[in-house]
């Protein structure tokens, strides 16, 4: 088998998406690779597209995120300010941090296997439902408690996501560019 680009070298790799054969120029100039073996130029132009436009979504996201949680965290301090209800503020700035309360409320393992024997040994009904509850309701807390405090930290990492995605773009845009013009292909 011979080169798919060069034609008169012989193959001596192959992609390890399309199994097109590569010769060791193309090889050696490979700008992406699965498992540690080389993709040929059509494969990676394709990595590299697709590298391109996850950097664009992630920032366009990031900046959602990020005003979502903002928005609420300034409403939090607005209510704070204008009245001094401490309990409402508290409730509307945690508003964008309920879902990473929730995950960070989720017991471990070791606890559900804890709380799974607990509830196998106990035999009163009315036990096994009080403990359920009294989780449900330790959770739930806990969830209103940290709310605020990880919605703080969510937006702060989606601003930095943010302005970190303008030289992620960058570098993958050129990547994109330098596959694009067949400068990885040497003649």
């Amino acid at each position: 088998m011979n080169c798919y680009i060069h034609t008169d070298q012989p193959a001596v790799a192959s992609c390890p998406q399309c199994g097109m054969g590569l010769c060791r120029n193309c090889v050696d100039n490979a700008v992406y690779y699965q498992e540690n073996r080389p993709l040929c130029h059509n494969c990676s132009l394709k990595e590299a597209e697709a590298e391109l436009s996850n950097a664009k979504s992630k920032k366009i996201w990031s900046l959602v995120k990020f005003i979502f949680g903002a928005s609420f965290l300034l409403l939090g301090l607005i209510i704070y300010f204008s009245d001094g209800d401490l309990m409402n503020a508290w409730i509307y700035a945690g508003i964008a941090g309920i879902p990473s309360a929730f995950r960070s409320t989720r017991d471990s393992k070791q606890e559900q296997v804890r709380k799974g024997v607990r509830d196998a040994m106990t035999t009163d009904m009315m036990e096994s439902a009080s403990n359920t509850f009294m989780d449900l309701i330790i959770r739930v807390l806990l969830i209103l408690l940290l709310a605020p405090i990880t919605a703080t930290f969510a937006a702060i990492k989606n601003l930095y996501t943010f302005i970190s995605s303008f030289n992620k773009i960058k570098q993958a845009q050129e990547t994109y560019d330098f596959l694009a013009a067949g400068n990885d292909i040497a003649h």
